[in-house]
C-alpha cells in the first residue's frame, strides 16, 4: 500500500500541545493535511522520516515559534510564535493542494 502523502507533518513536545492545536487547525482550515507525531528523535530522522512519508512541510517547536522545514524545497524558515500574520504571509506562498 503506498503511502498517502501528507503536506505537513507538525513535530511537537508534549509540553506545547495547547499550541499545535491551534496550529494544526488553522492548517487544516487552509485544506492541507495535517499529520503530528510527538518530536523525540533527532532533526536529520525526523526529515528522514518525513521524506519516506511524502511530506512536504515539517514543523517543528522552537523556544519562541515554529520552525517550517521545506522538504521540497529543502529551506528551513522561522515563524515567530505569536505571528500567525507572519505565518499566514508563508503559508499563502505555497500552493494548496486539490484533495
Amino acid at each position: 500500500m503506498r503511502k498517502k502523502s501528507v503536506d505537513f507533518r507538525i513535530l511537537y513536545k508534549k509540553d506545547n500541545k495547547s499550541d499545535i492545536n491551534s496550529l494544526e487547525n488553522f492548517l487544516m482550515k487552509k485544506g492541507f493535511s495535517v499529520e503530528r507525531k510527538v518530536f523525540n528523535k533527532r532533526l536529520k530522522e525526523c526529515i528522514d522520516d518525513a521524506n519516506d512519508l511524502r511530506v512536504r512541510k515539517v514543523v517543528l517547536p522552537k523556544d519562541k515559534g515554529y520552525k517550517i522545514i521545506d522538504i521540497e524545497k529543502n529551506n528551513c524558515i522561522n515563524v515567530n510564535k505569536n505571528s500567525i500574520k507572519e505565518f499566514n504571509k508563508i503559508l499563502n506562498s505555497f500552493v494548496v493542494p486539490v484533495h
